[in-house]
């Protein structure tokens, strides 16, 4: 399990039956899409008690759709009953749809992580969230956004897992 969870599936989709509002969350130096339903076996939910989330990241050049049918998450998800949240990089905040996780100099990195961290929050005020069991993972430039979230916010994330990323700071 997830951070010792359970849970539901949490997909972002923009072209599909939208269940919940358009959440734009906006930031300093970013713009984040989070665009959702919920399903579950019913299309609906019971939950008893808070769920764990785990935010999954996309690579540049994709969106929060490809990361979830690249990496199958909503089936694990399903499985072991935890929350997925995919955000995605609005071409507003980079042209090429990546996560600026090395821009370190003129702080856009560092907005941009408080901005996906108040995106996790937004999600967490709808849906019931176990704050305390929240993960970061995330593919080749969000992997490296990723684990910038997690060195500036340790006590946020119980988890963290990066593939094909670099540490930011080192591009």
């Amino acid at each position: 399990t997830l951070c010792g969870g359970i849970g539901l599936v949490l997909w972002i989709w923009r072209d599909r039956g939208l269940r919940y509002p358009l959440l734009l969350v906006l930031g300093l130096a970013a713009a984040i899409l989070l665009s959702y339903f919920v399903q579950n076996k019913g299309f609906g939910y019971h939950i008893a008690g808070f769920l764990p989330l785990l935010v999954m990241l996309h690579g540049c050049g994709q969106t929060g759709r490809d990361i979830a049918a690249v990496s199958r998450m909503n089936r694990l998800a399903a499985r072991h009953r935890f929350v997925v949240l995919y955000p995605e990089q609005e071409r507003v905040a980079n042209a090429q749809g990546c996560w600026n996780w090395f821009e370190r100099r003129n702080g856009r990195a560092e907005a941009g992580a408080a901005t996906l961290l108040a995106a996790v929050d937004k999600v967490a005020r709808r849906l019931p969230v176990d704050l305390a069991r929240v993960a970061v993972a995330g593919l080749s430039a969000g992997a490296s956004m990723a684990v910038l979230m997690a060195a500036l916010y340790p006590d946020r994330f119980c988890a963290v897992a990066m593939h094909s990323g670099v540490a930011p700071g080192t591009a």
